[in-house]
C-alpha cells in the first residue's frame, strides 16, 4: 500500500509539474511581451514553413560544389565572347585547334582578372556507357585545365568536373547534335578566401 502512495505522489508530482497554467504579468511587463509578439511569426505553420526552406537552402548549399560560391555578372566584363564552349571529335579528348585562341582568351582573362576563379565542365553526347560517359568528360575537362595551365593559370585557380551525358544542350538523335554536346563548358566564379 505504500509503494502505491508513493508512486501516485510520483505521477502527482509530474502531472502538477507539466501544467500549462499561465502566469499573469505585471503591466508595464505585459506591454513588452505584446511588442514582442508581434515581432515574432504569428502561427506555429508559419514559423515551421520558415524552417523547411531553410532545411531546403541548406541541402541546396551542402550538396554544391565549393566552386559555386557566386557567379559573376558575364556582361560586366565583356565575358560571353572569352568564354565560348571548346568541342572535342567522338570519343576523343585532345584540344582541336580551332579552340586553341578560345582557351588562350580565357587565360589572359585569367590572369589580368586575379579575383577569378573557373569551374570546367566536361560534357559527352549520349553514346557510350554513363560511366564512360562520365570517364571522358573527366578527361575532357582535365585536357582543358592542363592547356590553360601552360599558358601561365596557376591550378587552384581552377576546378574540373565531369557531367558525362547528363547535361545535354540538344537532345536529337543527329550527328549535329551529338557534336553540341561533345563540349567544355565554363562557369566564372570568385574566389572563397
Amino acid at each position: 500500500m505504500k509503494g502505491i502512495s508513493i508512486i501516485l505522489l510520483i505521477f502527482g508530482l509530474i502531472g502538477f509539474g507539466c501544467s500549462s497554467k499561465k502566469v499573469a504579468l505585471a503591466p508595464e511587463a505585459a506591454g513588452k511581451q505584446d511588442s514582442v509578439s508581434q515581432a515574432q511569426p504569428k502561427s506555429d505553420e508559419t514559423k515551421k514553413a520558415g524552417e523547411g526552406s531553410t532545411k531546403t537552402e541548406q541541402k541546396d548549399a551542402l550538396s554544391k560544389p565549393e566552386i559555386e560560391s557566386r557567379e559573376l555578372p558575364l556582361r560586366s566584363k565583356r565575358m560571353p565572347e572569352i568564354l565560348t564552349d571548346i568541342y572535342f571529335e567522338f570519343d576523343r579528348y585532345d584540344i582541336m585547334e580551332d579552340a586553341k585562341p578560345i582557351l588562350k582568351s580565357v587565360a589572359g582573362h585569367l590572369i589580368k582578372n586575379a579575383e577569378y576563379k573557373i569551374l570546367i565542365e566536361g560534357h559527352c553526347d549520349e553514346r557510350g556507357t554513363n560511366e564512360y560517359n562520365l570517364a571522358l568528360g573527366e578527361r575532357r575537362s582535365q585536357s582543358v585545365k592542363k592547356y590553360i595551365l601552360s599558358l601561365g593559370v596557376v591550378s587552384s585557380r581552377m576546378e574540373v568536373i565531369s557531367y558525362g551525358e547528363e547535361k545535354p544542350v540538344c537532345a536529337e538523335k543527329t550527328e549535329d547534335c551529338w557534336q553540341k554536346n561533345r563540349r567544355v563548358h565554363f562557369v566564372v566564379n570568385t574566389h572563397k578566401n
